[in-house]
């Protein structure tokens, strides 16, 4: 189970990686590439048809972790805990 703090519509982070609104596709597969002990499943979703007209997901499917990336600048906009059994959240900072 992986244990994030959640900084409330700016990040999500552990002791060791930050993922932030805004970072591009390829920051945040290189992070999840160095951190493969603690991310161990990875899938990105995307229309290879046409890839400029629907978003970019980083799926870490074991986690519960939706990561959305806006097609034509890719860059993530959208963080989405779908499971939180899955995910033991630490802190949860309100960003006012």
């Amino acid at each position: 189970m992986l244990e994030v703090e959640i900084t409330q519509q700016r990040s999500i982070h552990t002791t060791k990686w930050e993922i932030i609104l805004g970072m591009s596709l390829y920051q945040v597969i290189k992070l999840l590439k160095q951190n493969d002990d603690q991310i161990k499943s990875v899938v990105l979703v995307y229309n290879d048809k046409d890839p400029l007209s629907a978003d970019y997901t980083l799926n870490l499917s074991n986690d519960s972790i939706l990561l959305h990336f806006d097609s034509i600048t890719q860059r993530l906009k959208l963080i989405e805990l779908y499971d939180l059994k899955k995910v033991k959240p630490g802190k949860c900072i309100r960003n006012d």
